[in-house]
């Protein structure tokens, strides 16, 4: 059976990495593609491990997309949380 990386690792991490790197680079289109490949349904198990760094880069992720009027994108990422009520109830 062939599987696509994404379905055995989560590349969530890299993906926000890639395109904070795009973003900073003035690579916008580069940035917002990168971030339409984050795994919204990984993000929660993300935060079990990354704890504060997965918070931090998805909170980037929502101001570079919110700077350039991708609301839409961005609220699939708050959404996350807010549906699950566990954006503020995470505890180190």
């Amino acid at each position: 059976e062939e599987r696509n990386a994404n379905q055995v690792a989560d590349l969530n991490i890299l993906y926000f990495q890639l395109s904070e790197q795009a973003f900073m680079r003035k690579e916008t289109d580069k940035g917002i593609a990168w971030l339409g490949k984050i795994q919204t349904a990984k993000l929660l198990k993300s935060v079990q491990f990354g704890g504060e760094f997965i918070f931090n880069l998805v909170g980037n992720a929502i101001s570079w997309l919110t700077v350039n009027k991708k609301f839409d994108l961005a609220y699939t990422f708050l959404n996350v949380y807010k549906k699950k009520g566990k954006g503020f109830n995470y505890h180190y």
